[in-house]
């Protein structure tokens, strides 16, 4: 594993570490006066080089949030289901598309603890921006909740 990225947004400062090209591990640390304090990190598995699932833990609190990730025969993703530190399912999108060729989804529906709607889309940029840190940067409920509240507002 090599440390390939720094990265320093408000008080916190990233390390990304890459394996074979893939995200396998975040480190955080929050800024203090003179010296960083490790904060917590975000664990990526891969299996046959697809991401199936990502872990957050937080320093003396352990996991806070996961994310598993299922994908099509096409290895499109079709679900992301997120639970919380116990386990519990929290929320699932599913991404929907039109057809074979499609590399992007159409539709996004999300869903609370697993059978209550709770938000639908057709719109490309909201859709996107629930794809866009995928394999790439962590993902959270609070990112997910942040773009359903921006959508929200916009109507």
């Amino acid at each position: 594993m090599q440390k390939k990225i720094k990265k320093i947004e408000n008080q916190f400062i990233y390390y990304y570490f890459y394996d074979s090209n893939q995200l396998s591990l975040i480190t955080v640390y929050e800024k203090k006066r003179f010296l960083k304090k490790y904060y917590g990190s975000y664990e990526f598995l891969y299996q046959d080089s697809t991401l199936v699932s990502q872990t957050s833990r937080v320093e003396d609190l352990g996991i806070t949030e996961s994310v598993k990730y299922f994908y099509d025969h096409l290895k499109r993703l079709i679900k992301k289901e997120y639970y919380n530190n116990q386990g519990q399912l929290r929320y699932t999108l599913d991404f929907f598309y039109q057809d074979t060729d499609s590399p992007l989804p159409y539709s996004l529906k999300v869903l609370r603890m697993g059978e209550f709607q709770f938000f639908e889309t057709e719109k490309s940029s909201v859709i996107q921006r629930n794809l866009e840190s995928f394999g790439k940067d962590f993902d959270g409920s609070f990112l997910l909740l942040e773009s359903i509240e921006e959508e929200k507002n916009h109507d």
